[in-house]
């Protein structure tokens, strides 16, 4: 719980501070309400526990993602992407300061090994809900497809949070990116299939 704690804590004092490099390891420890020493035990510096808090967020959006999947396992592909862009609108839209400012220092902690495994980790998730549900196609076509609703949504998401901060309605946000991904997704099956 400690671990989560720390997490949690940085997430509140960077938001207070505004800046990476004001966060000092006594103010996170005092939210956290542990001791110096407990930091020490599980983090050897604010940049690895910054890196920590980062993919713990990308971790339980992917998660939920594939919780969805299991949930709408019956469903149409239509109902099942309807249900996984509402759990990342959701996330986005239910903390968006929370994840502003970790996205503001997310380049500056996490190495590039790191940020891959998260992108890569959601186009996985993707393809399995495209491979399970859609038209069979072939798997480069797939992952291809899926490299690119990834896209859209990341995209979309991080718009939303950087820049209009949370201040749409979940439904108007939630209705634009569903148009983008459906629309494209129709294009994309609808054209010849590649020999």
């Amino acid at each position: 719980m400690s671990v989560l704690s720390l997490e949690q804590a940085f997430v509140r004092v960077l938001m207070l501070t505004g800046d990476f490099q004001k966060v000092k390891v006594r103010d996170v420890v005092d939210v956290a309400g542990v001791g110096i020493g407990t930091f020490y035990d599980y983090f050897p510096n604010l940049q690895v526990l910054a890196a920590s808090a980062m993919r713990a967020r990308r971790d339980a959006l992917i998660r939920t993602l594939r919780q969805t999947m299991v949930r709408h396992a019956d469903a149409s592909l239509s109902t099942l992407i309807d249900a996984m862009l509402d759990d990342c609108v959701e996330m986005a839209l239910q903390q968006p300061k929370e994840w502003a400012a970790l996205m503001m220092i997310e380049r500056q902690v996490e190495d590039l090994r790191g940020f891959q495994a998260f992108h890569v980790g959601i186009q996985q998730t993707w393809v399995d809900a495209l491979e399970s549900h859609g038209p069979a196609l072939p798997l480069p076509q797939i992952k291809t497809m899926s490299a690119m609703v990834h896209a859209i949504t990341y995209g979309w998401c991080t718009q939303e949070i950087l820049v209009f901060r949370g201040d749409r309605t979940r439904q108007a946000s939630r209705q634009e990116l569903g148009s983008a991904v459906h629309g494209y997704l129709k294009a994309m099956w609808g054209q010849p299939q590649p020999e």
